[in-house]
Protein backbone atom coordinates (compact mmCIF):
# COMPACT_ATOMS: atom_id res chain seq x y z
CA UNK A 1 0.00 0.00 0.00
CA UNK A 2 1.17 3.88 -0.75
CA UNK A 3 2.10 5.46 2.86
CA UNK A 4 -1.35 7.41 2.39
CA UNK A 5 -3.12 4.35 2.29
CA UNK A 6 -1.75 2.52 4.78
CA UNK A 7 -1.55 5.53 7.21
CA UNK A 8 -5.66 6.07 5.91
CA UNK A 9 -6.72 1.81 6.81
CA UNK A 10 -4.91 2.34 9.99
CA UNK A 11 -6.80 5.00 11.16
CA UNK A 12 -10.16 3.59 10.15
CA UNK A 13 -9.48 -0.03 11.77
CA UNK A 14 -9.08 1.53 15.13
CA UNK A 15 -11.54 4.57 14.94
CA UNK A 16 -14.69 2.76 13.13
CA UNK A 17 -15.21 -0.66 15.31
CA UNK A 18 -18.84 -0.54 14.44
CA UNK A 19 -20.69 -2.88 12.00
CA UNK A 20 -21.59 -0.05 9.20
CA UNK A 21 -25.32 -1.91 9.07
CA UNK A 22 -26.00 -1.86 12.90
CA UNK A 23 -27.85 1.49 14.14
CA UNK A 24 -25.80 2.56 17.23
CA UNK A 25 -23.80 5.35 17.40
CA UNK A 26 -20.42 3.58 16.20
CA UNK A 27 -22.17 1.53 13.28
CA UNK A 28 -23.62 5.08 12.15
CA UNK A 29 -19.66 6.25 12.21
CA UNK A 30 -18.44 3.37 10.34
CA UNK A 31 -21.63 3.90 7.92
CA UNK A 32 -20.85 7.82 7.68
CA UNK A 33 -16.49 6.31 6.66
CA UNK A 34 -18.02 4.02 4.35
CA UNK A 35 -20.58 6.50 2.35
CA UNK A 36 -17.79 9.04 1.96
CA UNK A 37 -15.16 6.50 0.77
CA UNK A 38 -17.53 6.19 -2.28
CA UNK A 39 -17.87 9.79 -2.45
CA UNK A 40 -14.17 10.17 -2.61
CA UNK A 41 -14.33 7.99 -5.48
CA UNK A 42 -17.06 8.97 -7.22
CA UNK A 43 -15.16 12.74 -7.43
CA UNK A 44 -11.93 11.43 -8.40
CA UNK A 45 -13.75 9.56 -11.28
CA UNK A 46 -16.35 12.38 -11.95
CA UNK A 47 -19.01 9.64 -11.67
CA UNK A 48 -22.15 10.79 -10.29
CA UNK A 49 -25.03 8.84 -12.12
CA UNK A 50 -24.77 5.50 -10.75
CA UNK A 51 -23.65 3.32 -7.57
CA UNK A 52 -20.42 2.13 -6.14
CA UNK A 53 -21.13 -1.76 -5.15
CA UNK A 54 -18.21 -2.22 -3.01
CA UNK A 55 -16.57 -6.00 -3.89
CA UNK A 56 -13.42 -7.86 -2.93
CA UNK A 57 -11.47 -6.57 -6.41
CA UNK A 58 -11.88 -6.67 -10.02
CA UNK A 59 -12.29 -10.29 -10.00
CA UNK A 60 -15.36 -10.67 -8.13
CA UNK A 61 -17.13 -7.57 -9.69
CA UNK A 62 -16.02 -8.86 -13.06
CA UNK A 63 -18.09 -12.44 -12.22
CA UNK A 64 -20.85 -10.36 -10.92
CA UNK A 65 -21.86 -8.83 -13.98
CA UNK A 66 -21.05 -12.22 -16.35
CA UNK A 67 -22.72 -14.76 -13.92
CA UNK A 68 -25.92 -12.21 -13.48
CA UNK A 69 -26.32 -12.12 -17.24
CA UNK A 70 -25.56 -15.42 -17.91
CA UNK A 71 -28.94 -16.18 -15.07
CA UNK A 72 -31.02 -14.50 -17.30
CA UNK A 73 -29.78 -16.09 -20.96
CA UNK A 74 -28.36 -12.66 -22.51
CA UNK A 75 -25.80 -13.10 -24.70
CA UNK A 76 -22.36 -12.01 -24.22
CA UNK A 77 -19.56 -10.70 -26.25
CA UNK A 78 -16.19 -10.35 -24.99
CA UNK A 79 -13.08 -9.24 -26.17
CA UNK A 80 -9.90 -11.80 -26.93
CA UNK A 81 -7.68 -10.00 -24.54
CA UNK A 82 -9.31 -9.54 -21.70
CA UNK A 83 -8.50 -10.62 -18.23
CA UNK A 84 -8.82 -14.40 -17.26
CA UNK A 85 -12.02 -12.98 -14.78
CA UNK A 86 -14.27 -12.45 -17.77
CA UNK A 87 -12.94 -14.88 -20.47
CA UNK A 88 -13.91 -17.83 -18.63
CA UNK A 89 -17.35 -17.23 -19.66
CA UNK A 90 -16.68 -18.42 -23.19
CA UNK A 91 -15.66 -22.13 -21.82
CA UNK A 92 -18.85 -22.00 -19.04
CA UNK A 93 -21.60 -20.56 -21.10
CA UNK A 94 -20.26 -21.21 -24.87
CA UNK A 95 -24.15 -21.09 -25.97
CA UNK A 96 -24.67 -17.82 -24.97
CA UNK A 97 -20.46 -15.85 -25.38
CA UNK A 98 -18.86 -15.36 -28.71
CA UNK A 99 -15.52 -13.56 -28.86
CA UNK A 100 -14.24 -10.06 -29.83
CA UNK A 101 -11.39 -9.84 -32.37
CA UNK A 102 -9.12 -7.41 -32.13
CA UNK A 103 -7.07 -5.97 -35.19
CA UNK A 104 -3.22 -5.74 -35.31
CA UNK A 105 -2.96 -3.12 -32.69
CA UNK A 106 -4.90 -4.45 -30.48
CA UNK A 107 -7.76 -3.09 -30.78
CA UNK A 108 -11.43 -4.28 -30.60
CA UNK A 109 -12.27 -4.59 -34.35
CA UNK A 110 -15.01 -2.39 -34.53
CA UNK A 111 -17.21 -3.38 -37.79
CA UNK A 112 -17.39 -6.45 -36.56
CA UNK A 113 -18.84 -5.23 -33.46
CA UNK A 114 -21.27 -2.95 -35.34
CA UNK A 115 -22.61 -5.99 -36.97
CA UNK A 116 -23.02 -8.13 -33.68
CA UNK A 117 -24.93 -4.76 -32.26
CA UNK A 118 -27.57 -4.89 -35.41
CA UNK A 119 -29.04 -7.76 -32.81
CA UNK A 120 -32.95 -7.49 -31.99
CA UNK A 121 -31.79 -8.38 -28.12
CA UNK A 122 -29.87 -7.13 -25.70
CA UNK A 123 -26.11 -7.81 -25.68
CA UNK A 124 -23.94 -7.53 -22.98
CA UNK A 125 -20.54 -6.26 -24.38
CA UNK A 126 -17.06 -6.87 -22.22
CA UNK A 127 -14.14 -5.31 -22.76
CA UNK A 128 -11.07 -4.29 -20.75
CA UNK A 129 -10.06 -0.89 -20.76
CA UNK A 130 -6.68 -1.37 -20.86
CA UNK A 131 -4.95 -5.21 -21.70
CA UNK A 132 -3.41 -6.18 -18.55
CA UNK A 133 -0.62 -8.06 -21.28
CA UNK A 134 -0.21 -5.36 -23.70
CA UNK A 135 -1.27 -1.97 -22.16
CA UNK A 136 -3.46 -0.87 -25.40
CA UNK A 137 -6.04 1.22 -24.50
CA UNK A 138 -9.31 0.98 -25.95
CA UNK A 139 -12.08 3.93 -27.51
CA UNK A 140 -14.36 3.31 -24.47
CA UNK A 141 -16.17 6.48 -24.75
CA UNK A 142 -16.96 5.46 -28.43
CA UNK A 143 -17.78 1.99 -27.70
CA UNK A 144 -19.71 2.89 -25.02
CA UNK A 145 -21.96 5.23 -27.00
CA UNK A 146 -22.43 2.44 -30.21
CA UNK A 147 -23.85 0.20 -27.24
CA UNK A 148 -25.94 2.89 -26.45
CA UNK A 149 -27.30 3.37 -29.31
CA UNK A 150 -28.17 -0.29 -30.19
CA UNK A 151 -29.90 -0.60 -26.73
CA UNK A 152 -26.67 -3.01 -25.56
CA UNK A 153 -24.70 -3.05 -22.09
CA UNK A 154 -21.87 -2.58 -21.96
CA UNK A 155 -19.36 -3.74 -18.97
CA UNK A 156 -15.32 -2.19 -18.91
CA UNK A 157 -13.34 -3.95 -16.55
CA UNK A 158 -10.95 -0.26 -15.46
CA UNK A 159 -8.83 -2.76 -13.51
CA UNK A 160 -5.83 -1.62 -15.41
CA UNK A 161 -6.45 2.27 -15.97
CA UNK A 162 -8.25 3.55 -12.53
CA UNK A 163 -5.08 5.29 -10.73
CA UNK A 164 -3.38 5.22 -14.04
CA UNK A 165 -4.83 7.49 -16.46
CA UNK A 166 -7.19 10.74 -16.27
CA UNK A 167 -10.59 9.07 -16.59
CA UNK A 168 -13.65 11.11 -16.63
CA UNK A 169 -16.39 8.50 -16.34
CA UNK A 170 -19.34 11.17 -17.34
CA UNK A 171 -17.68 11.14 -20.64
CA UNK A 172 -17.68 6.78 -20.71
CA UNK A 173 -21.05 6.18 -20.72
CA UNK A 174 -20.62 2.39 -19.84
CA UNK A 175 -22.72 0.28 -17.70
CA UNK A 176 -20.86 -1.12 -15.44
CA UNK A 177 -16.95 -0.15 -14.32
CA UNK A 178 -14.65 -2.67 -12.89
CA UNK A 179 -11.58 -1.93 -10.36
CA UNK A 180 -9.53 -3.27 -7.81
CA UNK A 181 -7.12 -0.91 -5.62
CA UNK A 182 -4.58 -2.76 -4.78
CA UNK A 183 -3.40 -1.60 -8.89
CA UNK A 184 -3.11 1.84 -7.45
CA UNK A 185 -2.13 1.33 -3.89
CA UNK A 186 -4.48 0.56 -2.35
CA UNK A 187 -4.92 -2.78 -0.16
CA UNK A 188 -5.38 -6.43 -1.46
CA UNK A 189 -9.00 -7.50 -1.69
CA UNK A 190 -10.78 -4.45 -2.25
CA UNK A 191 -12.13 -3.50 -5.59
CA UNK A 192 -15.55 -2.28 -6.58
CA UNK A 193 -18.05 -1.93 -8.96
CA UNK A 194 -19.21 0.95 -10.48
CA UNK A 195 -23.10 0.47 -11.58
CA UNK A 196 -25.56 2.56 -13.92
CA UNK A 197 -27.68 -0.48 -14.76
CA UNK A 198 -28.73 -1.91 -11.38
CA UNK A 199 -31.55 -4.22 -12.28
CA UNK A 200 -29.75 -6.45 -14.52
CA UNK A 201 -27.69 -7.45 -11.23
CA UNK A 202 -28.38 -10.76 -9.54
CA UNK A 203 -26.55 -11.44 -5.86
CA UNK A 204 -23.72 -13.89 -6.05
CA UNK A 205 -23.86 -13.97 -2.13
CA UNK A 206 -26.53 -14.62 -0.25
CA UNK A 207 -27.06 -13.38 3.34
CA UNK A 208 -27.67 -10.01 4.80
CA UNK A 209 -28.64 -7.01 2.80
CA UNK A 210 -25.66 -5.38 1.92
CA UNK A 211 -24.60 -3.00 -0.95
CA UNK A 212 -28.17 -2.75 -2.15
CA UNK A 213 -29.16 -6.56 -1.53
CA UNK A 214 -26.03 -7.58 -4.33
CA UNK A 215 -23.81 -8.44 -2.05
CA UNK A 216 -23.61 -9.77 1.50
CA UNK A 217 -21.56 -9.27 4.50
CA UNK A 218 -20.14 -6.67 6.67
CA UNK A 219 -18.30 -4.19 4.67
CA UNK A 220 -15.19 -3.60 5.07
CA UNK A 221 -14.70 -0.20 6.08
CA UNK A 222 -11.00 0.23 6.72
CA UNK A 223 -10.43 -1.28 3.09
CA UNK A 224 -12.59 1.27 1.47
CA UNK A 225 -11.34 4.23 3.35
CA UNK A 226 -7.45 2.97 2.16
CA UNK A 227 -8.94 2.68 -1.35
CA UNK A 228 -10.26 5.94 -1.40
CA UNK A 229 -7.28 7.59 -0.20
CA UNK A 230 -5.06 5.65 -2.58
CA UNK A 231 -7.22 6.79 -5.36
CA UNK A 232 -6.91 10.19 -4.41
CA UNK A 233 -2.64 9.86 -3.90
CA UNK A 234 -2.93 8.01 -7.37
CA UNK A 235 -5.05 10.91 -8.91
CA UNK A 236 -2.80 13.76 -7.95
CA UNK A 237 0.32 12.02 -8.93
CA UNK A 238 -1.21 11.47 -12.86
CA UNK A 239 -0.18 15.34 -14.27
CA UNK A 240 3.80 13.95 -14.04
CA UNK A 241 3.62 10.42 -13.61
CA UNK A 242 1.68 9.43 -16.93
CA UNK A 243 4.12 11.58 -19.26
CA UNK A 244 7.14 10.52 -17.23
CA UNK A 245 6.68 6.86 -17.64
CA UNK A 246 5.68 7.07 -21.32
CA UNK A 247 9.08 8.83 -21.67
CA UNK A 248 10.65 5.88 -20.10
CA UNK A 249 8.81 3.41 -21.41
CA UNK A 250 9.76 5.19 -25.35
CA UNK A 251 13.47 5.00 -23.82
CA UNK A 252 13.34 1.45 -23.53
CA UNK A 253 11.68 0.23 -26.67
CA UNK A 254 13.89 2.52 -28.48
CA UNK A 255 17.30 0.82 -26.93
CA UNK A 256 15.96 -2.81 -27.85
CA UNK A 257 14.60 -2.14 -31.23
CA UNK A 258 17.92 -0.72 -32.10
CA UNK A 259 19.75 -3.80 -30.45
CA UNK A 260 17.31 -6.38 -31.67
CA UNK A 261 15.74 -5.63 -35.23
CA UNK A 262 13.17 -8.45 -34.67
CA UNK A 263 12.18 -7.38 -32.02
CA UNK A 264 8.34 -6.86 -31.99
CA UNK A 265 6.63 -4.46 -29.92
CA UNK A 266 3.17 -5.93 -28.52
CA UNK A 267 2.23 -2.29 -26.33
CA UNK A 268 1.62 1.58 -27.33
CA UNK A 269 4.51 3.13 -25.67
CA UNK A 270 2.86 6.93 -26.69
CA UNK A 271 -0.96 6.11 -26.40
CA UNK A 272 -0.95 2.89 -24.10
CA UNK A 273 -0.86 2.34 -20.63
CA UNK A 274 1.79 4.32 -18.84
CA UNK A 275 5.06 2.07 -18.13
CA UNK A 276 3.53 -0.98 -19.47
CA UNK A 277 6.10 -2.76 -22.33
CA UNK A 278 5.25 -5.78 -24.47
CA UNK A 279 7.49 -7.75 -26.60
CA UNK A 280 8.44 -10.14 -28.47
CA UNK A 281 11.59 -12.05 -29.04
CA UNK A 282 10.83 -14.46 -32.08
CA UNK A 283 12.89 -17.42 -31.55
CA UNK A 284 13.50 -16.83 -27.58
CA UNK A 285 11.44 -18.65 -24.55
CA UNK A 286 9.65 -15.87 -22.47
CA UNK A 287 9.90 -17.82 -19.44
CA UNK A 288 13.36 -18.63 -19.81
CA UNK A 289 13.75 -14.31 -20.03
CA UNK A 290 12.07 -14.10 -16.63
CA UNK A 291 14.18 -16.54 -14.74
CA UNK A 292 16.90 -15.22 -16.08
CA UNK A 293 16.07 -11.63 -15.16
CA UNK A 294 14.92 -12.60 -11.72
CA UNK A 295 18.51 -13.44 -10.93
CA UNK A 296 19.41 -10.31 -11.39
CA UNK A 297 16.74 -8.83 -9.30
CA UNK A 298 13.97 -7.94 -11.83
CA UNK A 299 10.61 -9.06 -11.94
CA UNK A 300 9.07 -9.07 -14.83
CA UNK A 301 6.77 -11.83 -16.54
CA UNK A 302 6.37 -13.88 -19.99
CA UNK A 303 2.86 -13.41 -21.92
CA UNK A 304 2.34 -16.95 -21.76
CA UNK A 305 1.22 -19.33 -19.27
CA UNK A 306 2.35 -22.78 -18.13
CA UNK A 307 0.49 -25.06 -17.36
CA UNK A 308 1.36 -29.42 -16.06
CA UNK A 309 4.58 -28.27 -17.62
CA UNK A 310 3.18 -26.96 -21.28
CA UNK A 311 3.63 -24.21 -22.27
CA UNK A 312 0.82 -21.89 -23.92
CA UNK A 313 1.09 -18.69 -26.15
CA UNK A 314 -0.50 -15.31 -24.50
CA UNK A 315 -4.24 -15.33 -26.22
CA UNK A 316 -4.25 -11.82 -25.94
CA UNK A 317 -0.58 -11.74 -27.90
CA UNK A 318 -1.85 -14.48 -30.22
CA UNK A 319 -5.21 -12.20 -31.09
CA UNK A 320 -2.94 -9.49 -32.17
CA UNK A 321 -1.99 -11.64 -35.29
CA UNK A 322 1.22 -13.07 -33.56
CA UNK A 323 2.57 -16.31 -34.61
CA UNK A 324 2.61 -18.79 -31.83
CA UNK A 325 6.78 -19.14 -32.18
CA UNK A 326 6.22 -14.89 -31.75
CA UNK A 327 3.94 -15.42 -28.88
CA UNK A 328 6.28 -17.82 -26.92
CA UNK A 329 8.87 -15.41 -26.64
CA UNK A 330 6.89 -12.45 -25.27
CA UNK A 331 8.01 -10.22 -22.14
CA UNK A 332 6.06 -7.82 -19.96
CA UNK A 333 7.95 -5.28 -18.32
CA UNK A 334 6.47 -2.87 -16.11
CA UNK A 335 7.30 0.47 -14.81
CA UNK A 336 6.56 2.16 -11.86
CA UNK A 337 7.29 5.50 -9.16
CA UNK A 338 10.44 3.84 -8.40
CA UNK A 339 11.61 3.69 -11.68
CA UNK A 340 14.16 6.02 -13.19
CA UNK A 341 16.45 6.79 -15.91
CA UNK A 342 19.12 4.93 -15.10
CA UNK A 343 17.09 1.78 -13.77
CA UNK A 344 15.49 1.69 -16.85
CA UNK A 345 19.35 1.67 -19.24
CA UNK A 346 20.54 -1.01 -16.61
CA UNK A 347 17.57 -3.17 -17.26
CA UNK A 348 17.32 -2.53 -20.75
CA UNK A 349 21.87 -3.44 -20.76
CA UNK A 350 20.82 -6.79 -18.78
CA UNK A 351 18.14 -7.62 -21.54
CA UNK A 352 20.23 -7.23 -24.36
CA UNK A 353 23.09 -9.27 -22.25
CA UNK A 354 20.75 -11.83 -22.29
CA UNK A 355 19.40 -11.81 -25.83
CA UNK A 356 22.77 -11.73 -27.64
Amino acid sequence: MTPQALAAYSEAAQCFPGNPGSTHRWGRSSREALDNARKCIYAALNFSDGRLLWTSGGTEANNLVLQSARSRGMRVLVARNVHPSVWYATGASPEFVGALPLDREGRIDRQYLLQQLKSAEPVLVCLSHACNETGIVQPVAELAEMCRRGGHLLHVDATQTVGHLPLDLEAIPAHFISFSAHKFGGPRGVGGLLVREAPLLEPQVFGGSQEWGLRAGTENVPGAVATAAALEAAQESLPTEVPRLRGLARGLVGQVELAVPDALVNSDPENGLPGLVSFCFPGTSGHDLVLELAGWGYAVSAGSACHAGSVFPSRAIVSMGRSEREALGALRVSLGGASTETSVANFAQKLLSILR
